[in-house]
């Protein structure tokens, strides 16, 4: 007779766990009414740009273009690509809009981007400017910053509208 007492007592202890067990998601949905909800996963905190920096985030970028010269002076930085192409490409662009977002959205220390896309003298070029670009937060209004953020706008749209392109002489934009 003991044992059918354990066994009962064991069963109704089983019983209150298993039920006390299902009322923990109803509890913590009202906990989540009553507190904020905290992220498990910060943000990174991006570092700043640097002399000593510049070239390694530079070659972390998957860009089209070989980079010829990288210069970090007054908060200004300077690129210089080479390419090998005879007309401006969408690669080109891309990798416009990628320098473009890296100081502008990713460096919060950058004031501006200036960069030079070069004819490639090793393929016969006479390393002539073919475009430039200059971009900066100044130009570009609060709201189309938002848009950039919010991932709603990409920066290739703004090259030549809102972030001027300075043409060569021997490249003219395409219409």
């Amino acid at each position: 007779m003991a044992w059918f007492v354990r066994l009962a007592a064991a069963s109704i202890i089983s019983i209150g766990i298993a039920f006390s067990l299902s009322l923990l998601p109803q509890l913590e949905d009202k906990g989540r009414m009553l507190q904020e909800d905290r992220s498990v996963f910060q943000p990174q905190p991006t570092m700043p740009m640097t002399s000593e920096t510049a070239v390694n985030e530079l070659a972390k970028l998957p860009l089209h273009s070989e980079i010829r010269r990288v210069d970090w002076s007054s908060s200004i930085l300077s690129v210089d690509l080479l390419t090998k192409e005879e007309r401006m490409t969408e690669e080109l662009y891309e990798d416009l809009g990628k320098l473009a977002q890296l100081g502008i959205m990713e460096k919060q220390n950058v004031k501006g981007v200036l960069v030079r896309v070069l004819e490639d003298p090793s393929q016969g070029g006479s390393n002539q400017l073919l475009v430039a670009m200059e971009a900066s937060r100044s130009h570009l209004s609060e709201e189309t910053l938002t848009q950039l953020r919010e991932k709603k706008l990409k920066f290739r749209e703004l090259l030549g509208k809102e972030i001027p392109l300075n043409w060569g002489p021997k490249w003219r934009p395409e219409t």
